[in-house]
């Protein structure tokens, strides 16, 4: 579950920075923090389904 916040640091950063400073997000922003997401997701997915085959 720690790793998932580290995971999470970068977008967060990302998510203040917009709302709080007004920043503009580019597209190459937009696209790192759905990667972030998507690994963030299919990691915590892969470590439930082995925990379940075992």
């Amino acid at each position: 579950m720690a790793i998932l916040c580290g995971y999470l640091e970068p977008l967060s950063a990302l998510i203040f920075s917009a709302f709080f400073l007004r920043e503009r997000l580019s597209a190459v922003q937009l696209l790192g923090a759905v990667l972030i997401l998507g690994g963030a997701v299919a990691s915590e997915l892969l470590q439930k389904k082995n925990r379940h085959s075992r």
